[in-house]
Order: C-alpha cells, then structure tokens, then sequence
C-alpha cells in the first residue's frame, strides 16, 4: 500500500549480508587488537635484550677486559654481531614467508630462535675473552635478528592498512618500555645476571605471543595471498632478495632508515663512555656510569611513551606517515645539538628529553611506513627483514665511523656533528617518497 504524503518512511531494514559482513568485521577487529596485545611483551623483550646488551652490559664487559682499547674493541664487536644480522633478518623473514605447518608460517621460527637466544644470552655473560665474547654476541645477533626478521612479519600477515599505524604506534612502544625495564634491571644486577633474565624474558615474551595469538595453520603449496600462477619456488626467492631495490620508494625508505640509524648509533653506541670521557662521572651525580646511562634512558623512555602514545592515531587520521618520519629525523638532529652546545649533566637530560621525543615519533610511524612500501605480496617477510637490514648495517659501521672520528678528532662532540649530518640526510630522503603522505 502506498505511504499517505508526509507520513514517515518506515525504516529500512539492513540486508543480512551487510548484517553478517558488519558481525565479522567486528569480531576480526577484536582478533586484531587481540594480537597487538600479545605482540606487545615479544617485541618488548627483544628490544629490552637489545638495548640492556648494548647500552649496558657489552660496553661494561667490554672494558673489564682491556680497559685501554675499549673503543676500538667495542667496534670490533659492533662490526661482527651486525654482519651476523644482516644475514640473519631477511633470511628469517624470507624462509618463514615460505614455511607450511599446522603452527602457521611464524610460530615455528619464533619457538626455536627464542630458545637459542636464551641459551646465548647465558653463555655471554660467562665469557672473560674478546674473541670469546665476539663469537657468543655474533651468534646471539644471530638468532634474535632472525627472531625479529619474524615477529616484524606479524603486523602484515595479521593487521589491515587502515589500522598500521597505531598497530606500529603500539609496537613503538616495546622499545621505550623494553629500554625503561631492562636497562634499568641490567644495570643493578650482576653481569651474568643481566645477560640471563634479557634471555629468559624473551622466552616468555615468546610463549605469551604464541599462546595468547597463536598462528593460523598454512598447508600446501605456495602463499595465502598470491595467485597460484604468479607464485614462484621459494629458492629462486631467496637468491634473488634485491630485486626489491628496483622500487624507488622501498630504496629511498631504506636509504633513509640507513641515515637516521647511522646517526642515532653513532651516538646511541658510546653513550657509556660519553658520560665517563665527555661529561666526566666528576660532573655527574651518580656513583657508577650504569646509572648514569639508566636514568638518561629512563628520561629517553618517558619522552617516547609520551609521543608514541598520540603519535599513531594521529597519523592514522591524518595519513602523515612520511612527514611524521621526516620531522621525527629532523628532531633527531635538534636532540644532537644539544651535548655539542651544552656539554654538561643538565645537557645530557635535555639531549635525553628531545631524543626520545623525535625518536619516539619514529619508531611509532616507521614500521607502518615500511609496511606500506613493500613492493610485492607474498614477501612480506623477506622485504620487510631487508629494510631491517638498514638497522643493522649501521649498528655494525655506525661505531666504526665514530671510533674513527674520536680517533681523528679526539672529543665526543665529533659524533654529534656527524649524527646531525645523518639525521638531516635520512629527513630529505624519506620526504622524497611519493607513493605514501
């Protein structure tokens, strides 16, 4: 019957399958922040074991063991771990990008590289030689570079676009968090102690994730996400990683990670002996320079959380990714100038305060930046262990360079001025990215 004019419509009634598609968009959104919250604690640890080992713990064992050539032998180490973690990310991600099991591609890998890393992690506590201590770090860097090559995996495989950036936003702040917990335990502990609850606690952060968000199973042949036709064998993937450098905005992220981290490293590694040689422990109320790195890593910490915490929505609203990353580089350079104008206790604060703000904009962007430069389905793991790659390369020569500017120059304030440099270069290079805001 018609409706008399100026009656109310009756309301219309939603089809079932818009019903139907809306229940399971929901219930996929509650398994999504379900695996965000137990990614959380995994990448909390590994950061934690990261940082704990090479804020704290290496640079103090280190010099126990020839106090006159810590620099140089710091960067011997620095040059071997990395090397074995430039290997060990996109091989991990690559081989768990083909891996078929009933515990998913990820789990597999997780599990056993976890398990290692504790083992290594209580081996290196008990070496009382360099070569020792370069052969257990290497292989320790070895393992948790495959772990991460993995769990870096997780936020593709398992998280939309639409919500990759506070999914990198909350991933972000494993870091601080892993940082604030660990450098500060490390460092009121005994060193074999210190090495063995950084590797217990990866373990656990492990079994939390795996428990907590378990894998989906992956059978058969070939990847969940590309044609059949289009799949190729995973050897011919695995000799041929670097075709991905054919992409420009995949090359100008990476070239920009490489800067930002070559810059951050340079200063980051020798930050122990900043506050020993540069600021002077006379200069600084703390009785031991573990303290003194614990507390500038718990002002870094709380700046990060800060950002970090606002930085992710905003940017998903807003879809800035590219000029939050460029800014957070430019801010990086600000945090640099600080020590090199005001070489005192307070300028280390205020360095502390800047640096984690700027860098806590980074790594609160960055992974979903990497995300959405990928350029192929189906290798999200090796793709995304390649621009890790730009972490590690400069992890291993960042020191080099910067022993070789004290070397040259003689004073701490060479590293800021060349992480100022590296800074405004990764700024200029991210901001050429065109595919992504």
């Amino acid at each position: 019957m018609a409706q008399p004019i100026g009656s109310p419509e009756p309301p219309a009634q939603a089809p079932a399958e818009s019903v139907h598609e809306s229940a399971q968009s929901d219930l996929e959104l509650k398994f999504r922040r379900r695996d965000l919250l137990f990614l959380l604690p995994a990448m909390l640890a590994m950061y934690g074991l990261y940082q704990g080992i090479q804020q704290v713990l290496l640079p103090g064992h280190v010099e126990s063991i020839d106090s006159a050539a810590k620099v140089d032998n710091l960067a011997i180490l620095s040059v071997v771990s990395s090397v074995a973690a430039t290997i060990a990310l996109p091989l991990g991600g690559a081989l768990s990008d083909r891996t078929r099991s009933r515990f998913g591609r990820r789990a597999p890998w997780l599990a056993v590289t976890a398990v290692m890393c504790a083992g290594l992690a209580v081996a290196m506590g008990l070496m009382t030689t360099l070569l020792g201590l370069a052969i257990v770090y290497g292989a320790l860097w070895f393992a948790m570079n495959w772990y991460q090559g993995v769990v870096y995996a997780v936020i593709p495989d398992r998280i939309p676009e639409r919500l990759r950036g506070t999914a990198s936003s909350l991933v972000g702040l494993a870091l601080p968090l892993g940082t604030l917990v660990f450098v500060n335990v490390v460092s009121r502990t005994t060193r074999e102690l210190g090495y063995a609850i950084l590797g217990i606690a990866v373990v656990v952060g492990t079994v939390l994730l795996l428990v907590g968000a378990p894998d989906r199973a992956v059978t058969g042949t070939g990847t969940a996400a590309a044609p059949k036709a289009e799949r190729r064998a995973w050897s011919a993937r695995l000799v041929a990683p670097f075709a991905s450098f054919r992409n420009r905005d995949f090359t100008l992220v990476f070239l920009s990670r490489i800067m930002f981290f070559f810059g951050l490293f340079a200063v980051s590694t020798y930050l122990y002996y900043i506050f020993t040689d540069y600021i002077g422990m006379e200069n600084v109320p703390m009785d031991t320079p573990e303290k003194a790195v614990g507390l500038a890593a718990s002002v870094i910490t709380v700046s990060q959380v800060i950002t970090v915490a606002v930085v992710g929505w905003v940017v998903d609203r807003y879809d800035r990714r590219k000029l939050a990353v460029g800014l957070s580089s430019l801010g990086l350079a600000v945090g640099f100038a600080i020590p090199l104008i005001w070489p005192t206790w307070g300028g280390m604060l205020a360095y502390a305060a800047v640096y984690g703000a700027a860098s806590g904009v980074y790594f609160a962007v960055d992974l979903a930046l990497m995300s959405l430069v990928l350029p192929s389905t189906g290798d999200e793991g090796r793709d995304l262990g390649l621009l890790a790659i730009a972490t590690s390369v400069p992890s291993a020569f960042a020191p080099v360079v910067s022993a070789q500017l004290l070397r040259l120059f003689h004073s701490y304030a060479s590293l800021f001025v060349f992480g100022i440099v590296a800074a405004v270069a990764g700024a200029a290079l991210v901001l050429a990215v065109r595919k992504v805001r």
